[in-house]
């Protein structure tokens, strides 16, 4: 199946390069679109039902075992009521939150200044003949400055993420919903 989709897509980006116009481009698309609600369909008879169930076993018995630890970790940290787990969650939302507010703010204001309103002025400039060639440049320079201020704003997010420990936030954060949805 994955075999003919390949194929089927490669013959039809060949034909409508060397053939445009040409409605010969349907056939492989509408190939794949068949390959696709046939394996959407009959999904369940690919596996082989044997070791499809162990696998499903397997992953049953490792995420009741992940949920056991959980539970393990959080009694031995003394957090052993739904209280405290509640009052823990909260405390990870705001940590996370803390933590990204600064940047959320600095890539809004970057989107607004420096992207949003240079981008009307740059279809505004293009609309009045072509523009001044050099107000169209320094739109655009102005709107690059705003995209590597938004870059470089997610790039420090990031490295505060790892450096200051908020990955240990989110973690827990995962932990925490996990163990209420197993509950569930």
């Amino acid at each position: 199946m994955l075999a003919i989709s390949v194929v089927a897509v490669i013959a039809f980006i060949l034909l409508i390069a060397f053939v445009p116009g040409k409605l010969y481009c349907l056939i492989p698309a509408s190939v794949v679109f068949i390959v696709s609600i046939v394996l959407e369909f009959n999904r369940d008879k690919i596996y082989n039902i044997k070791e499809r169930n162990r696998e499903l076993a397997e992953e049953k018995e490792t995420y009741e075992q992940y949920i056991e630890e959980i539970k393990a970790v959080m009694v031995s940290c003394g957090i052993n009521s739904v209280q405290k787990r509640k009052a823990l969650k909260a405390e990870c939302k705001a940590n996370l939150e803390q933590q990204a507010k600064p940047y959320k703010t600095v890539s809004s204001n970057a989107y607004s200044m420096l992207i949003g309103v240079p981008l009307g002025a740059l279809i505004s400039a293009i609309m009045n003949d072509g523009g001044d060639a050099t107000a169209v440049v320094n739109i655009i320079e102005l709107i690059i400055f705003g995209l590597m201020i938004i870059g470089l704003s997610k790039v420090f997010k990031t490295l505060r993420y790892y450096s200051d420990g908020y990955f240990k936030d989110r973690y827990l954060l995962d932990a925490l919903n996990e163990l209420e949805y197993a509950e569930d």
